[in-house]
């Protein structure tokens, strides 16, 4: 998975592009714990590239929101499609995930 890193309206912007599946996941994670390290606690997941997340994915978004919270940030998805909006609501993920 290659993930663009930007900036818009004070927030960090993490662009997938590719699935969030396996190997993926791993990705993410990293990419978010170098954003961390530089003090960007406002993180934004850009998943218009993203067709197909796995539990894997869920858990490292998830783990995202909540390292984000822990440190006094946040974390919200944007453009994620509607087959994936979808997984967030029939996992009651969306209860704990901002989805925008």
């Amino acid at each position: 998975m290659r993930i663009v890193t930007g900036e818009h309206d004070g927030r960090t912007v993490l662009e997938l592009k590719a699935d969030l599946v396996g190997q993926g996941a791993e990705v993410l994670t990293e990419s978010v714990g170098q954003a961390l390290e530089q003090e960007k606690f406002d993180l934004t997941i850009d998943m218009h590239g993203v067709s197909m997340v796995d539990s894997l994915g869920l858990e490292a978004l998830l783990a995202t929101v909540r390292r984000c919270g822990s440190l006094g940030g946040t974390c919200r998805i944007e453009k994620a499609s509607l087959k994936i909006k979808n997984i967030f609501r029939i996992t009651r993920l969306l209860k704990d995930i901002e989805v925008v």
